[in-house]
């Protein structure tokens, strides 16, 4: 008996399952390349957050001068509400400095802020000069009141007296 040798003729099989066998592996392949390149961006894309959450935490010297800021900044606050507040007292000033008889010394002063008054110890060469002082302090529009409290005679002839003015509000504006 004898054994033959013979090529077996291959199997083919349809075309059309051939294209889809490779179009099969072509599709495994690029949704296997697609998933490990978004991973690999998902990864880098994690780093560069890891990084930023990195850079925006506050060190322990930025959290201490962010609160020496605020204090400062209340600080500045209250100044301000401070300053919106004042009154202006340069005002008294300026005014007595214009409204002084050139004859009139007044060597004390006594300025009350919540009942707006001034009270005054002068001196003057006499009578007349303090009535002329007192003529021209009623004269004035920001006085509300002057009064007079004390009036004597020195060892040299100078007269020393006491006023007390109240203020029209408008001058501290």
């Amino acid at each position: 008996m004898a054994i033959e040798i013979a090529k077996k003729p291959k199997l083919k099989g349809p075309l059309w399952l051939y294209i889809l066998m490779m179009a099969g592996i072509v599709l495994a392949l690029g949704l296997a390349g697609t998933y490990f390149y978004f991973f690999k961006v998902g990864k880098d894309i994690s780093q560069q957050i890891e990084g930023i959450d990195q850079a925006l935490k506050k060190t322990p010297e930025e959290k201490e001068l962010e609160n020496t800021l605020l204090s400062r900044e209340k600080k500045i606050e209250d100044f301000q509400e401070l300053l919106s507040k004042h009154k202006k007292v340069l005002n008294v000033f300026n005014f007595l400095q214009e409204k002084t008889h050139p004859q009139v010394w007044f060597s004390e002063f006594d300025f009350s802020g919540k009942e707006k008054t001034v009270s005054l110890f002068g001196t003057a060469n006499s009578f007349t000069t303090v009535g002329q002082q007192i003529l021209i302090f009623r004269e004035e529009e920001f006085l509300k009141n002057v009064k007079l409290s004390e009036l004597s005679m020195g060892e040299e002839g100078d007269i020393g007296f006491s006023l007390q003015l109240t203020f029209d509000p408008q001058i501290f504006e």
